[in-house]
């Protein structure tokens, strides 16, 4: 896919929830740094690749064995465990 920046942002927030979840000042920063660095001027390449692990809150577990991702998606879990998106991105300047 090839957008501009708010298609691009509009992709982050969907693929990778837990970059923008706030939840406390520290993650309220987070998603303010997530979101400010996104240019204003480049242009976005994306190609998604399948999910591989997970996010388990705001922490990305990419690459998790099958097994230990089966342990810890339990829905008896506390903790939000969502399936970790990867894509390969470049960004060229307008």
């Amino acid at each position: 896919m090839v957008m501009g920046p708010d298609a691009y942002l509009k992709f982050l927030t969907q693929a990778a929830p837990h970059r923008f979840a706030g939840g406390s000042l520290d993650g309220v920063l987070a998603t303010i740094n997530n979101v400010l660095a996104v240019r204003r001027d480049r242009i976005y390449s994306v190609l998604t690749l399948p999910p591989g692990g997970l996010t388990i809150e705001r922490n990305a577990m990419p690459g998790l064995p099958a097994g230990k991702a089966a342990l810890l998606a339990d829905p008896g879990r506390t903790f939000r465990v969502q399936p970790f998106q990867q894509w390969e991105r470049t960004a060229d300047t307008l």
